[in-house]
C-alpha cells in the first residue's frame, strides 16, 4: 500500500509543478502591467512638474498641486464607489494619451525628415506651388 501511494504521489507532482508555473505567470501579467501603469504615471507626473516649473510665477504651481490631489482624490473615490466607470475612464484617458503621443511623434517625425531634406524645400503641410 506505502509502494501506491508513493507511486501516485510521484506521478501527480509534475503536474502540480506545472499548475504551480503556470499559476506563477499569470501573476506576473497584472504586476507587469501594474509597474507599467506606475511607470507611465510618474513619467506624466514629473513631465508636467518639469514644464510648470520653467513658469516664473508660483500660482501655476498651487494650481497643479491642487488639480493633482484633486484628481487622485476624485479617482479613489470614483474607484471605490464605482469600479467599472473608473475602468472605463482610465481606459479612456489612456487611449487619449497614446493618441496624443501618436500625434505629436508623427508631426515631430515629418519636422525631422524636412530638416534632413534641407531647408529649402516647403514646411510639412505647405505645397510648394501656388
Amino acid at each position: 500500500m506505502a509502494a501506491g501511494a508513493l507511486a501516485t504521489s510521484a506521478t501527480s507532482r509534475p503536474s502540480a509543478t506545472r499548475a504551480a508555473a503556470a499559476a506563477g505567470k499569470s501573476a506576473i501579467s497584472p504586476s507587469a502591467a501594474g509597474a507599467g501603469v506606475a511607470l507611465a504615471s510618474h513619467g506624466l507626473k514629473a513631465g508636467t512638474r518639469a514644464l510648470l516649473n520653467t513658469s516664473p510665477e508660483p500660482a501655476s504651481n498651487w494650481v497643479a498641486s491642487a488639480a493633482e490631489d484633486t484628481v487622485v482624490v476624485g479617482g479613489l473615490a470614483l474607484a471605490l464607489a464605482h469600479p467599472w466607470i473608473a475602468l472605463v475612464v482610465v481606459l479612456a484617458c489612456s487611449l487619449a494619451g497614446a493618441l496624443l503621443v501618436w500625434l505629436v511623434w508623427r508631426a515631430l517625425w515629418k519636422g525631422v525628415r524636412w530638416l534632413a531634406r534641407g531647408a529649402s524645400a516647403a514646411p510639412p503641410g505647405h505645397s510648394s506651388t501656388g
